[in-house]
């Protein structure tokens, strides 16, 4: 055989060896579980912050609360929820579905121990682990979606979470303000309510499991199991891109380069207008119930209804011109 028909046959076979990269797959059933796991995580993570709201209001009927305790529980799902960053670097460490899998079933539980207590002071740590296992949500969760859907699809469905999420906030609304006839323990049991969306999110993800990453197989040097997860799953063409197997493994980096001076500014800017934003958000959207009291307003059910139809109208609209500049 001469030299040129050797070069030709070896070509051939590499060509055939060779892997698509499995980010550039077609949209397919295991894409359709890992977005429905990922939404259903994301509505009760906005049911579970939301649902406090409505419950210390219908407290207030019963029991003493201070502003304190009222301050504390209304924002414990925020401060559980601001270990997002901690929960990121467990999730790089030992995978993103084993977080998954379990996080619902916990804040279930947890949801579930709300009858169980008057204590204001176990209250509130109940609403601080409730917002971890939804910090697992929104770090995990998001990125097992972005590193499981196909290039284009990932960035369009990841700005779609933010309505799921906001359904689920005004689901709990309409929970707290609309469930009666428990007496002094209705306030506790609107907070237990959310263990309902936790727990089917959680028998969903038991019925039909995350897969773990590629990504993240192949960020720890797994390249192989990576490529044995996405032929199993996705058929034996797709694999992890050359790109990924070339480019070299990047050393730690702190988060406190956040505040050097090469990113001070940036941070600081982008910082101030997150917090602006969010904090403001939450704290009317989370006291809504609790305000309308406070103003006395004839009506405060009519009133919060028209606030979170008018919320609703505003994340569809903003999702349908973030979609508009992904597509452009």
């Amino acid at each position: 055989m001469s030299s040129a028909c050797l070069i030709y046959y070896y070509a051939r076979k590499k060509a055939k060896l060779a892997k698509k990269d499995y980010k550039k797959a077609p949209l397919s059933k295991v894409h359709l579980r890992v977005l429905t796991a990922i939404v259903l995580g994301q509505f009760t993570c906005g049911f579970s912050l939301g649902i406090t709201g409505g419950a210390l209001t219908n407290a207030t009927k019963y029991i003493q609360i201070s502003d304190m305790w009222t301050g504390l529980i209304g924002a414990g799902g925020l401060i559980g929820l601001s270990s997002s960053a901690l929960i990121g670097r467990l999730s790089d460490k030992i995978g993103r579905s084993q977080l998954l899998m379990s996080n619902m079933y916990i804040l279930a539980i947890l949801s579930l121990l709300h009858p169980l207590t008057s204590s204001l002071a176990l209250t509130f740590l109940i609403r601080i682990g409730i917002g971890l296992m939804m910090a697992i949500d929104f770090t995990a969760g998001n990125a097992l979606l972005t590193e499981w859907l196909p290039k284009g699809e990932d960035s369009k469905r990841q700005s779609h979470l933010l309505i799921y999420w906001g359904l689920g906030f005004i689901a709990s609304y309409l929970t707290g303000t609309y469930l009666e006839g428990y007496g002094q323990h209705t306030w506790q049991i609107i907070l237990a309510t959310g263990a309902i969306p936790a727990l089917l999110t959680a028998l969903f993800r038991s019925f039909f499991p995350l897969p773990p990453s590629p990504g993240w197989l192949a960020s720890k040097g797994k390249i192989k199991a990576a490529n044995r997860l996405i032929g199993k799953i996705l058929g034996h063409k797709w694999g992890i891109s050359c790109h990924f197997k070339r480019s070299k493994k990047q050393g730690q980096v702190s988060w406190t380069i956040l505040f050097s001076k090469k990113y001070i500014r940036s941070t600081l800017v982008g910082g101030s207008f997150y917090a602006c934003q969010t904090f403001a958000f939450f704290g009317i959207s989370i006291f809504l119930p609790i305000l309308l009291q406070g103003m006395n307003i004839t009506n405060p059910k009519i009133s919060g209804n028209l606030y979170n139809i008018s919320m609703l109208i505003g994340i569809f609209w903003g999702s349908y011109h973030i979609l508009i500049a992904c597509l452009f």
